[in-house]
């Protein structure tokens, strides 16, 4: 059965937002985060939270409190390896955190920043020949002369999205998995499938 998905309101608030995320990546220099405004989420700060074992990153336990400020102190501007700036900084902005909300939203954040991811999973211990970070770095620089740094530092919004392009001018044909719309998709097909149980 053809669907004109331009007719179904889930699929179009799905794609309505995936576009927003993904456009505003390239002009937003700042975005906000449980209260305070923090930078986008870059694969340098992906690298420093999961040196920190952050279970933002890592997915290993359950988030505290304390996670959530140092992942917060990690997106800020005012990021720095000192860590008496650090315990600073929290002190000044986290005291009046409460523990779900702020889960909910560093997690929206991460969503977000990996819309357009190409995935991987399987286990963290699994021997690879080289990081996730060489492919990307590899990918841009190889395509468009960017220095290692820089590329480090694009949003991962951006970063990811630039990798997309590439591979899909490389390989037309290869299917792309678009998130938001996709679930939207699913769960059309899956609730025409539970009122046909129905009745």
């Amino acid at each position: 059965m053809q669907i004109d998905w331009s007719q179904v309101p889930e699929f179009l608030l799905a794609l309505q937002e995936q576009n927003s995320i993904r456009d505003s990546a390239f002009f937003l220099e700042t975005e906000e985060l449980c209260g305070l405004r923090v930078l986008p989420m870059s694969i340098r700060h992906f690298l420093i939270a999961d040196a920190a074992e952050s279970p933002f990153i890592r997915g290993e336990s359950i988030p505290s409190l304390e996670d959530c400020a140092l992942f917060l102190w990690i997106v800020s501007q005012d990021f720095c390896f000192d860590p008496a700036k650090r315990d600073q900084w929290v002190v000044r902005h986290c005291g009046n955190l409460t523990l779900l909300p702020t889960v909910t939203e560093i997690i929206g954040y991460i969503d977000e920043a990996m819309l357009d991811s190409p995935g991987g999973g399987g286990p963290r211990h699994k021997p690879t020949p080289y990081s996730w970070v060489a492919t990307l770095v590899d990918i841009i620089a190889s395509e468009y002369g960017w220095s290692e740094r820089d590329i480090l530092n694009l949003p991962m919004k951006r970063a990811f999205t630039y990798q997309r392009r590439i591979q899909h001018r490389r390989s037309p044909d290869a299917p792309l998995i678009n998130s938001m719309t996709d679930a939207a998709i699913r769960e059309h097909w899956q609730q025409r499938e539970r009122a046909q149980q129905q009745n």
